[in-house]
């Protein structure tokens, strides 16, 4: 009995251990996204081969085979243009080999490890005090930039950091606010659609929202300001899809999270008014030039790519010109088959063939999602909240390429994750858990 207690309690540590390095790859590429490369590999490399090893030693995957096929889908796509880019003579064909064609099998194993519905809820957690984080990093870097903050207590944190100050509003860049694209939304939906029995203090998610809303409207970046707008409408829109039991609990919830996310917003801009001196008609002013193609330098250079992708296009409108592939126009030296219009840049590279069956692919995560919203189960919330945040980093890539790095990949198999949660329970009545009366075992 000693034996067997000493190998399960190994086992505990063991387990405890891997998910902890988990957690860790996927805090480092949401706080420092470009950047500490040899540590996510070696987490990344040690959460494969336990993995694996798992896979081998129990002889069976916590894979759905409707989620292989998805996985299997978006590499065996990937496999087919990249090979095309290579025998046209494309220059950047391998080196997108990973994130087309290793990323997305690399990810199906990272899956198994998240089939558990409380692993599931483990990650929720760390996405929503990682939220924090890098807001609460961005504001000392604002701080310190305008000399409010001691350089003692500053550590800068990756690379490319910049900020300058304007009549009115502001603008500055760090790495990790691209992560916010998600994130910030994630956390809105998560106020409007997760039960008060959802063990995570609601504390951090009124914090987050309201960190969040600073940083985009003193970010300058136009995406993040949009997908501000964006996301308490389409968290509303996944959130009408949850079931309809307990409706008066429901409808009360949201009235509240309705009134406080509005107090928190008027209180956010009073503030910013007061100590930074932000001008909200500076700031419409300033989102709006990024529209006026004639006006705009960003504009006009993405109006240039437009125009350059859409006459390669035409050139193989069917199959495209294959991955890796440069357009007329060069926008970097060092990866001249990237460009920021990332879905026109994707219909140049595959063609209208290779766009549907992409497409294909995401769509099937979204019904599959919306499924399991509708289900009703533990999971339910959870999928509102990363069907929002998922949305509004789709609608984000649309002008930068963020789904060509394995830092944001992420933000395809995180719902394909609880998709394949779900799949593995759909013979267990109702799914994993009801919302109502759900026990706690249910969580495991």
């Amino acid at each position: 009995m000693n034996v067997a207690e000493d190998r399960f309690s190994q086992l505990t540590s063991v387990t405890r251990s891997v998910e902890a390095a988990g957690f860790a790859l996927l805090f480092l590429m949401l706080f420092v996204p470009g950047a500490g490369h040899l540590l996510k590999v070696c987490l990344l490399l040690l959460l494969l081969v336990v993995l694996l090893f798992r896979i081998l030693i129990e002889r069976s995957i916590a894979l759905h085979p409707e989620v292989v096929c998805g996985c299997l889908l978006f590499s065996a796509i990937g496999i087919a243009y990249v090979l095309r880019g290579y025998l046209n003579g494309a220059p950047g064909a391998l080196r997108v080999s990973t994130v087309y064609v290793i990323w997305p099998l690399t990810n199906a194993v990272l899956i198994t490890g998240l089939a558990r519905v409380a692993r599931l809820w483990g990650v929720a957690r760390l996405l929503i005090w990682t939220t924090n984080a890098i807001c609460l990093y961005c504001g000392t870097y604002i701080l310190w930039s305008a000399g409010w903050w001691p350089d003692a207590l500053y550590f800068p944190v990756g690379a490319k950091q910049t900020i300058s100050f304007h009549q009115g509003t502001m603008e500055f860049s760090v790495a990790s606010m691209s992560s916010l694209l998600f994130l910030v939304p994630f956390v809105a939906a998560a106020l409007l659609a997760w039960p008060r029995g959802i063990p995570v203090a609601r504390i951090w998610l009124w914090l987050g929202l309201a960190l969040g809303i600073v940083m985009g409207l003193l970010s300058g970046r136009r995406a993040f300001q949009l997908v501000l707008g964006l996301a308490p409408i389409l968290a509303l829109a996944f959130r009408r899809l949850l079931p309809k039991d307990r409706t008066a609990e429901r409808s009360s919830n949201l009235r509240r999270s309705l009134i406080g996310a509005t107090v928190v917003v008027v209180v956010t801009v009073v503030l910013l008014q007061r100590t930074l001196g932000l001008n909200l008609a500076v700031v419409w002013a300033t989102f709006t030039t990024g529209f006026q193609f004639a006006v705009d330098p960003v504009a006009q250079s993405r109006a240039t790519q437009f125009d350059a992708l859409m006459d390669g296009w035409l050139g193989a409108p069917f199959f495209g010109s294959g991955h890796g592939a440069p357009a007329s126009v060069i926008r970097a030296a060092d990866m001249p088959w990237a460009y920021e219009l990332a879905y026109l840049g994707l219909l140049y590279h595959t063609g209208l063939v290779g766009l549907v069956l992409y497409a294909v692919g995401v769509s099937w995560i979204y019904v599959e999602g919306i499924r399991v919203i509708r289900k009703g189960s533990l999971l339910s919330p959870l999928m509102v909240s990363i069907l929002t945040g998922t949305s509004t980093f789709l609608i984000a890539n649309a002008t930068n390429p963020y789904l060509e790095k394995f830092d944001y990949v992420w933000t395809i198999f995180l719902p394909l994750a609880v998709v394949n949660a779900s799949l593995l329970n759909r013979g267990q009545p109702n799914g994993p858990g009801r919302l109502a009366g759900h026990s706690r075992g249910d969580d495991e």
